[in-house]
C-alpha cells in the first residue's frame, strides 16, 4: 500500500503478526482531555463532571493519583516493548463545559507542571529508546502559539530524545 508505517493506539499487547517487519513506528498513548483534577485529588470537581466515582475511576483506570501514573508507566512499557520509533502525548486539559465556552480553569503553565511532574515520575528508572513527541493543540497547555512551552517541555523532561 506504499506506506511508511503505523502509528497505533496499544491499548493491549501488541499483536505483532498484524504488522510486516518494521511497519508499526509510533504509538499514540492515551489521551485524558481532563485529567488535572484527577490527579490532584479534586473530586468534588470530578463529580460535577462525571457524576459518580465509579464513572471516574472506569475513565482514568485508576482511582488515584499513583495509579494514573502506573497506567502512564505501563504505556511506556508497553512501547518500548513494540519497539517504536517514537510515542505521542498530548499535553493539554479541558473539561467539557471549557470546550464550549473557551472560559479554561487551568492556563498552560499549571498543565505543563503537572504533565512534566507525571511523566517524569512515571519514566523514573526506565531505559527508553524512543522519541517522546508532545502534540500541540489549540487547547491549553502545549498550544500551537506557546513556543515558550515547547522549549520548557524539552528542558524539563527527563528523557534525551
Amino acid at each position: 500500500l506504499q506506506l511508511d508505517g503505523f502509528e497505533v493506539l496499544l491499548s493491549q499487547p501488541l499483536e505483532s503478526e498484524l504488522f510486516s517487519e518494521g511497519m508499526l513506528v509510533g504509538n499514540h498513548f492515551y489521551f485524558y482531555p481532563l485529567w488535572i483534577d484527577f490527579v490532584k485529588g479534586n473530586y468534588r470537581k470530578l463529580l460535577e463532571e462525571f457524576k459518580d466515582f465509579s464513572a471516574v475511576e472506569t475513565y482514568y483506570r485508576a482511582n488515584h493519583r499513583q495509579g494514573f501514573i502506573n497506567n502512564l508507566r505501563d504505556e511506556l512499557v508497553t512501547a518500548a516493548e513494540a519497539g517504536v520509533e517514537y510515542v505521542v502525548m498530548h499535553v493539554s486539559h479541558m473539561s467539557l463545559e471549557e470546550s464550549y465556552t473557551g472560559a479554561h480553569l487551568y492556563p498552560d503553565d499549571i498543565i505543563l507542571d503537572e504533565f512534566i511532574a507525571l511523566l517524569n515520575q512515571a519514566m523514573e528508572g526506565l531505559e527508553l529508546n524512543y522519541k517522546l513527541l508532545f502534540e500541540n493543540t489549540w487547547y491549553p497547555g502545549l498550544t500551537l502559539l506557546n513556543k515558550a512551552a515547547a522549549l520548557r517541555l524539552i528542558r524539563e523532561v527527563q528523557h534525551d530524545k
